[in-house]
């Protein structure tokens, strides 16, 4: 299973520890965030989330500023792979980008293909929210109503940084149809590359 395979420490610039998937699609990916046992709480604020946090041994997210500063130097390809179910899923972007902080983190999205419904496309051109910093179109905060940080719309069609081992709104979410309500995910991990 995807959790299982080998994964590589190695540092960027600015001593920021980061890891490298070798393996999938080619490898060369440097994963952006990672869910694997709910060990690390996600319901976080605007700074935490922009510095990041967790460790690569563990779930982390590795900040919305390194996120920017990468696809700033070219590592626009975007894949996400989860489990749901026991069944290993995956979607792949050729053009993903994060505009800088002052933007609000601004997510562009887009030459979708993978073996799931393309739930990432809702999301584009969304600023990105937190329960402190609430940038949704939506009348009411979606970070506090579904207990998470995202570039949500109103409010997602995905959530992979909602509540760890909950299956209602709330919950690590993939929609697999448009009208999909929400999932119970077990394992996520998005990951960054050049092109």
């Amino acid at each position: 299973m995807l959790h299982k395979s080998p994964r590589d420490k190695f540092v960027l610039t600015g001593n920021v520890q980061a890891l490298c998937d070798t393996e999938t699609d080619g490898g060369g990916w440097v994963i952006i965030q990672r869910r694997v046992r709910g060990d690390v709480d996600f319901y976080r604020g605007w700074d935490d989330y922009k510095r990041g946090f967790g460790t690569p041994d563990t779930d982390f997210w590795i900040g919305n500023d390194i996120i920017h500063n990468l696809t700033s130097q070219g590592y626009n390809e975007l894949r996400i792979d989860f489990i749901y179910n026991g069944i290993e899923r995956f979607a792949h972007y050729t053009n993903f980008n994060l505009i800088d902080e002052l933007s609000g983190y601004i997510i562009t999205i887009g030459g979708f293909s993978g073996n799931v419904f393309d739930s990432m496309s809702y999301h584009n051109g969304n600023k990105f929210s937190t329960f402190d910093r609430d940038n949704d179109p939506s009348d009411h905060n979606c970070a506090v109503n579904n207990h998470g940080a995202w570039w949500y719309n109103s409010c997602y069609m995905a959530n992979l940084n909602g509540t760890w081992g909950v299956s209602n709104n709330t919950g690590i979410s993939w929609h697999f149809t448009y009208y999909d309500k929400w999932t119970n995910l077990s394992f996520t991990e998005m990951k960054i590359r050049l092109l």
